[in-house]
């Protein structure tokens, strides 16, 4: 992301060559010819110029052009000091254009170059196209990396990008206009989340005029195969002479190279044979940098388990934010059967876990605390968190007891922006109990306005589908 927003800087921001010095250019060859119709233009600056009359009109076209020149010459113009102007303006303006760096750096299957397959991807075509490719990335890239880890996630971005680019340069292989853009590699990373996430439930947003709006959950395999859908149904239509500027075709063939090869790195177990062990050293270096933590792991594999235990509760006291510490102080509390003691240092590494995005380790420390304590003291925010994150990874029972016990937390701190919070992640799990946290989010003070309208509207929503009429 960092890579785009930096090319985006440099070619569109602050550009060697800017779109309005070659429109400039242009301009003013095309009006010197406008004046002086019958001069010969230069024939790369004629296609550009004429690239959208059609072919049946192109030669009555030279003709009326010729008539034109012969009537210049016998009144004596001096035609080859117009041709020599008329050719040093389109040259100036042909350079330009080639040094645009779209044009350089993008990839023109008619005049494709090796490293255009990799700078094209960095490039992006004003604000709009950067900062939705980005926004997609930015949704499925961290999961795909987290599971891959840095440099497999960075070689199938990388490789769908390329095949991207080589399934353009297959369907377009006459065009001479650059393909740029980071969608073709993001298409693959999506290819990559729904082969490895394909269960994961995904909130979306929906928007149809100015007043239908909302959200609804779906399984990540839905939402994603659908726009596959979408993508190959509008490139069979618009097909290799496509024109709308949507590379259709690039979006299929990375998709296709980032599912594949997900499917791949899960089938011959590479993340067990080399990512994990990386993952396993860049543990041990970071135990081994916490020297309090070291001493009581050594402690406990010398069976001293009472001075294990001791360091770890007074470093989980001392520094409530080591999650390595509270992990190491629960496996331990287990063995011993003194589960109650680690409660809270658990809770903590499960909160800082849910604040820092990192979902499946929410999943999995909760449902492992969940074992042994079925109703963890967890304030209402944290067990939303939790919820959501259950609900994700479809874990749905999980789920709708961690909203159970966060309605029942309302002597805790449970706000009526929580009980609004806890509707909406309840509407596909449980009606009943989204219809409870609606009810109770509208006894609760401090509701916005906005989201009075939106727990009536859901409330509404669950009498439809009961086949009750509303309550008012």
């Amino acid at each position: 992301m960092a890579a785009c927003a930096a090319a985006f800087a440099v070619t569109e921001l602050v550009p060697p060559v800017s779109e309005a010095d070659v429109a400039r250019a242009f301009g003013e060859a095309i009006r010197f010819y406008q004046q002086h119709p019958y001069l010969e233009l230069p024939e790369e600056f004629a296609t550009i110029v004429f690239e959208d009359v059609r072919e049946r009109d192109r030669e009555p076209l030279r003709e009326v052009l010729k008539e034109l020149g012969r009537q210049a010459r016998e009144r004596g113009t001096d035609i080859a000091a117009e041709q020599r102007r008329l050719e040093e303006l389109c040259g100036k303006a042909l350079e330009l254009r080639r040094n645009h760096p779209l044009r350089r750096y993008g990839l023109r299957p008619a005049r494709r170059s090796a490293t255009a397959f990799v700078t094209h991807m960095f490039l992006h075509v004003g604000w709009l196209h950067l900062l939705g490719n980005m926004l997609i990335l930015y949704f499925v890239g961290p999961f795909v990396e987290d599971r891959l880890g840095r440099p497999l996630f960075t070689a199938l971005y990388l490789g769908a990008g390329l095949v991207a680019a080589a399934a353009h340069v297959a369907t377009h292989p006459g065009s001479d206009v650059p393909l740029v853009g980071a969608s073709g590699a993001i298409a693959g990373v999506m290819g990559a989340f729904m082969v490895r996430f394909t269960r994961m439930r995904v909130r979306f947003f929906y928007l149809f005029g100015l007043w239908a709006r909302g959200t609804f959950w779906a399984p990540a395999w839905t939402m994603l195969g659908l726009w596959l859908g979408q993508q190959l149904f509008m490139a069979s239509l618009t097909g290799a002479g496509s024109t709308d500027g949507v590379a259709y075709w690039a979006h299929v063939g990375g998709f296709a190279a980032g599912a594949a090869a997900a499917f791949a790195i899960k089938r011959f177990g590479i993340e067990e044979r080399y990512v994990e062990p990386g993952i396993r050293r860049r543990i041990e270096r970071t135990v081994h940098a916490n020297p309090e933590l070291e001493l009581a792991l050594a402690a406990e594999e010398a069976g001293r388990l009472d001075e294990a235990w001791d360091r770890l509760r007074r470093l989980a006291i001392r520094r409530p934010d080591d999650r390595d510490a509270a992990l190491a102080l629960w496996r331990l509390a287990c063995a011993r059967d003194r589960v109650p003691e680690a409660v809270p240092a658990m809770l903590r590494a499960i909160d800082r876990a849910s604040r820092e995005g990192e979902t499946d380790v929410v999943r999995e420390q909760w449902m492992e605390l969940v074992r042994y304590i079925p109703e963890p003291p967890a304030d209402p925010g944290l067990l939303l968190r939790v919820a959501r994150a259950l609900a994700e990874g479809g874990e749905g029972a999980a789920a709708r007891a961690a909203i159970e016990s966060a309605l029942q937390a309302a002597e805790k701190g449970l706000t009526a922006p929580m009980a609004v919070k806890a509707a909406r992640l309840s509407a596909t799990l449980d009606p009943a109990l989204a219809e409870r946290a609606a009810r109770l989010a509208l006894r609760l003070p401090g509701l916005q306005p906005g989201d009075v309208d939106e727990v009536r509207r859901l409330l509404e929503r669950l009498a439809r589908e009961r086949g009750v009429a509303p309550a008012r």
